[in-house]
């Protein structure tokens, strides 16, 4: 899900893949947030669309500078189901170590708003993130239970542990681009461990924030049972362009 950072510029293109950006500054009690619209729907390197263009919108508020509380909703349309909002619900406690690092620990709770669609978007999440100077940033992220996420035909579910990092580089006042890196374990289930990444283009226009980008990512393997006979699906690596236009407040 895409999704906005208190206090700072949004990373459209680094967003779209999953990764998260660095920590704010310390501030109380500021409200932030971020609407927009993206050529499709990304999620660590899955699409989440079907290649559609999705609509977004977060709202997050900073509290004494330590606790950032925040909600998100982004369009998504399974796969031969149908077109839904996916929303979240955020909570992260965050420090700042020293003028150069921040760090942060939070939950995450997503769901679906058509009760059809649950499966593969109703999970939770830990995460655990650093980051240096707001241009260098790492984050751990674990989900216990997430039940049909990157395929429609596999039912099973899996626990995943997402290891991300990427660089934000200003140049400038109003132009940037950002470089990032994950990889997904798939802990246990019918899915096998797979790789993303992306390189992105970002253009501040005042409020408004424009971003292009490749995105990419591995094969998926799923290795299951079909009526008691064992089976293997390949998804082949896949690369695509992806912008995204949004208004920050």
């Amino acid at each position: 899900m895409i999704a906005a950072c208190p206090g700072r510029a949004v990373l459209p293109v680094l967003m779209a893949a999953g990764l998260m950006p660095p920590a704010p500054p310390a501030q109380a009690q500021t409200w932030s947030g971020a609407v927009g619209v993206s050529s499709e729907n990304i999620y660590r390197g899955i699409g989440q669309s079907r290649g559609d263009p999705s609509l977004f919108a977060n709202l997050y508020l900073n509290i004494d500078g330590n606790w950032v509380a925040g909600v998100a909703a982004s369009s998504v349309h399974p796969e031969g189901r149908h077109a839904d909002t996916q929303v979240s619900l955020q909570l992260d406690r965050r420090w700042r170590l020293n003028p150069d690092w921040s760090a942060r620990i939070g939950v995450a709770h997503y769901d679906s708003t058509h009760g059809s669609n649950h499966a593969g978007l109703r999970y939770d999440e830990l995460a655990a993130a650093v980051s240096w100077r707001g241009r260098w940033s790492a984050q751990l992220t674990w989900s216990p239970r997430v039940n049909n996420s990157y395929s429609d035909f596999v039912e099973q579910p899996s626990a995943w542990l997402w290891a991300e990092t990427g660089w934000h580089q200003p140049l400038g006042t109003r132009f940037s681009f950002d470089v990032g890196l994950g990889y997904a374990d798939a802990v246990h289930g019918p899915a096998h461990d797979y790789q993303y990444a992306n390189l992105g283009f970002n253009v501040a226009l005042g409020d408004a924030s424009i971003g292009i980008g490749r995105i990419w990512a591995s094969k998926r393997k799923y290795s299951y049972e079909l009526f008691n006979f064992p089976y293997e699906l390949t998804l082949p690596s896949r690369q695509r362009w992806v912008a995204s236009v949004m208004w920050l407040f």
